[in-house]
């Protein structure tokens, strides 16, 4: 697994999901410049 952002949004997410309740929706913004950044799930 290659750490890109991309990955690591995703290693973030599934991480926390566990530990919140499914009822809340749970987004992961990571942001690599103040304008580059990558969002989990995409919606």
């Amino acid at each position: 697994l290659n750490p890109t952002a991309e990955n690591i949004a995703i290693v973030i997410y599934e991480i926390l999901r566990p530990h919140i309740n499914q009822q809340h929706d749970l987004f992961i913004r990571l942001f690599e410049t103040p304008r580059n950044y990558v969002e989990y799930p995409v919606a």
